[in-house]
């Protein structure tokens, strides 16, 4: 939702690239938002096949109790860890999510389907 804060309309491609996760997983959570009635979708204007997301008022009212709740979170990390220490795992959590997008944009949407019907079936 940040980025929504930031900046109403974004494509659920864009969303996506942002957040460094699948079109899917942002579908899903934005479906999620919608049931809550935090965010409503629109067929984009300009390209008829996207969808713009859009926050509601009832969204918008929270961003100021989700800035503070981050803000908080972030200070608990710094002071359970250290600066330092928070810094790397930024990075390093940073490198993982930038591995696992590489590696999802190169895996066949088949395989990707047959490792997880192989691993439910473990």
């Amino acid at each position: 939702m940040f980025a929504l804060f930031d900046r109403d309309g974004w494509t659920i491609n864009e969303l996506a690239a942002r957040s460094k996760v699948t079109h899917v997983a942002v579908l899903h959570l934005i479906k999620k938002l919608e049931g809550a009635r935090l965010v409503k979708r629109k067929q984009c204007t300009e390209d008829g096949r996207a969808t713009r997301v859009w926050l509601t008022q009832l969204g918008r009212d929270l961003e100021p109790r989700m800035r503070a709740l981050h803000e908080r979170n972030l200070n608990t990390l710094v002071r359970v860890l250290g600066k330092e220490d928070a810094t790397q795992l930024g990075a390093l959590l940073g490198r993982l999510i930038q591995g696992l997008g590489e590696d999802s944009e190169t895996m066949p949407q088949a395989a990707a389907k047959s490792s997880r019907t192989t691993h439910i079936q473990r």
